[in-house]
């Protein structure tokens, strides 16, 4: 992709970037689901994906390691694409989690691939999104209902574990495992 179009996207996708208060909610609930399936523990590494900033990583067991797609001033983010995650070796995490992420992804498989990949093969992957016909955005580029998202876990071989539907927030959260 030429850097004018891939500029031009990084305007748009984070033009409207913020916290905005239910975010913390959205995290909170994510975080209580992590702790329900008991996959947080000492000594893990735990891939924040679209952090946006560092509100976990002080409620985490695991080490935590951020990824955003802006730059940030803050140390403990690193900059990257979810699409290709380059400077993340394979297999490095033992938990890969994104909340709010793929809805905004140009190409969400390609995402879910690439999160697979940094994924440590038996280890867990937690996906928080929201679901049509709930909370819609400007700046969702996926908008679709959970059966779909969970065609596109199936096609890139993740078996679901646990599902949770919040009505509350219009989300669904998803602990993924490797289906091979």
């Amino acid at each position: 992709m030429n850097s004018d179009i891939w500029d031009r996207y990084l305007t748009i996708l984070t033009a409207d970037f913020g916290v905005e208060p239910y975010a913390f909610d959205h995290l909170n609930d994510a975080l209580a689901f992590i702790h329900k399936c008991d996959i947080d523990k000492q000594g893990k590494t735990f891939l924040d994906i679209g952090c946006c900033n560092t509100y976990l990583k002080g409620k985490l067991q695991s080490i935590w390691v951020g990824i955003e797609l802006a730059h940030t001033h803050n140390p403990n983010i690193s900059q990257g694409d979810i699409h290709c995650l380059e400077n993340i070796q394979s297999e490095f995490a033992d938990i890969v989690f994104a909340s709010h992420v793929l809805e905004h992804t140009l190409a969400p498989i390609v995402a879910l691939f690439e999160m697979k990949r940094v994924m440590k093969h038996n280890g867990d992957m937690i996906i928080v999104l929201p679901v049509y016909p709930g909370y819609m955005y400007n700046g969702h580029n996926y908008m679709m209902p959970a059966e779909s998202w969970i065609h596109l876990f199936k096609r890139v071989e993740l078996k679901i574990e646990h599902r949770q539907d919040n009505s509350k927030n219009d989300t669904v959260v998803f602990h993924l495992k490797n289906d091979k």
